[in-house]
């Protein structure tokens, strides 16, 4: 290999070092959240399954930080997809959404998901379990129709 090469290579490899260090805030995490979806709306089990399973990591903070969370430039997008899905929705403080918020979060749950736009396409790439069928696309459309539609019945 020529000089030049490894020269080029070497910088590669320092500059992929040096962005390891480049302060960045980790989402927060949290357990345990009185405030979560789940616990003062019933959902059936199959529902709260699928959307723990493709919602929670970028909607709540009941985040699983996978190994390669670690590695810029990798974290960088992950946080942001963290940070972004929260800002829009976040299960874990559901409770503290008046109900109009609730409302318009229950119309883009069922358009997003409906639409095949959520989970965001790489998502289940890197967690399977993720992907969610035709089936269990509707039935998450379904749900928060039919909670929609029952929200303001007091």
């Amino acid at each position: 290999m020529s000089k030049r090469k490894r020269l080029f290579w070497y910088s590669i490899l320092g500059l992929l070092l040096v962005i390891q260090v480049y302060p960045l805030s980790k989402p927060e995490v949290k357990i345990h959240n009185p405030n979560d979806i789940f616990n003062h709306v019933k959902v059936a089990g199959d529902v709260k399954t699928m959307i723990k399973t493709a919602c929670y990591d970028c909607h709540s903070y009941e985040v699983a930080f996978p190994w390669y969370s670690n590695v810029a430039p990798v974290k960088w997008q992950i946080y942001s997809d963290i940070n972004d899905g929260r800002a829009k929705l976040n299960f874990s403080n559901w409770a503290l959404m008046d109900k109009a918020d609730q409302a318009d979060a229950l119309d883009n749950i069922a358009s997003e998901v409906d639409g095949d736009d959520m989970p965001l396409k790489i998502y289940p790439i890197m967690h399977p379990k993720a992907k969610l069928t035709k089936v269990q696309r509707k039935k998450i459309v379904d749900w928060a129709n039919n909670y929609l539609d029952g929200l303001f019945d007091d």
